[in-house]
């Protein structure tokens, strides 16, 4: 479980300081139903790289009140995301256990990520986590969750 959080942490981080460093854009998409993750550069179709996400965990975005099936963003030449977003990691029993919070700064260049871990929240199961995620706000967290 901690190593798809850190997959989907290091991962951003790695393209968004690419994308300072270069002053080029990516195109990364989350594909939670393939459980993968790929990178293009921006208006290409090759893909430069792919990462498998641990298959027995269930994966989702809740997006303007929608569970989401994948998600597509780009990086910005500043360092930044095209969009702002949380990602959730579910367990075997389908129990969200870690949300990851991506941030986007309109002037920053430091992309920021944030990383919870559902220590006390109780069991918030992936069916609901439209609603949950509804009434917690993109920038808030609940008691339970704590930052690693």
């Amino acid at each position: 479980m901690e190593r798809a959080a850190d997959i989907f942490e290091t991962f951003v981080y790695k393209y968004s300081a690419k994308s300072l460093a270069l002053k080029r854009t990516f195109d990364i998409n989350f594909d939670y139903e393939k459980k993968e993750i790929e990178v293009k550069y921006t208006g290409k179709d090759e893909v430069i790289e792919r990462r498998e996400l641990p298959e027995k965990l269930k994966y989702t975005t809740i997006y303007n009140g929608i569970a989401l099936r994948k998600i597509e963003f780009s990086t910005k030449a500043t360092g930044n995301l095209s969009k702002a977003f949380s990602v959730y990691i579910c367990d075997y029993d389908e129990n969200a256990k870690y949300r990851i919070a991506y941030y986007n700064f309109q002037q920053s260049r430091i992309l920021k990520i944030n990383v919870y871990k559902n220590v006390r929240a109780g069991k918030i199961k992936y069916k609901d986590l439209e609603k949950y995620h509804y009434d917690l706000g993109e920038n808030e967290v609940k008691a339970g969750w704590e930052k690693q």
